[in-house]
């Protein structure tokens, strides 16, 4: 019976999106502008002036770049050359806390190092996908 519900459910908020959580339209309007709702860090040293301490924010993503905006943590916008993208697994690494619930760890290389990049879950497949041509 509760898969039942979960599929009227979930066909509802097909049908009429403005009864998805909030958090979901926010990320689904700023996928469609090419952003997302982020938090990322360095592994262990600085890499492209960004700490090992979390920063959370909005990236504007591109094909093989990604634009940083900080709304906590670091000041100052951050230009991001991605050379390569993977999935994260396992790590001694805290999470950071954020406000869209379930994520997608996912790292970063860059010229200079490897960066850790937490994704809201249900748009990580988009989110990848407008870094193309990488592959994870």
């Amino acid at each position: 019976m509760s898969i039942l519900l979960e599929i009227i459910g979930g066909f509802l908020m097909f049908l009429m999106p403005d009864l998805a959580p909030k958090g979901r339209r926010t990320d689904r309007r700023l996928i469609a502008e090419d952003k997302v709702r982020c938090g990322i860090r360095a592994f262990d040293s600085r890499v492209q002036n960004i700490g090992t301490e979390w920063s959370t924010g909005v990236c504007k993503i591109s094909p093989g770049h990604l634009r940083f905006v900080p709304s906590m943590g670091i000041v100052g916008d951050r230009e991001i050359d991605v050379l390569g993208l993977r999935l994260m697994e396992g790590g001694p690494y805290e999470r950071v806390v954020v406000p869209w619930g379930e994520s997608t760890d996912l790292v970063i290389t860059t010229g200079t190092g490897e960066l850790y990049w937490v994704v809201p879950e249900h748009i990580a497949d988009e989110v990848i996908a407008r870094l193309a041509p990488l592959t994870v």
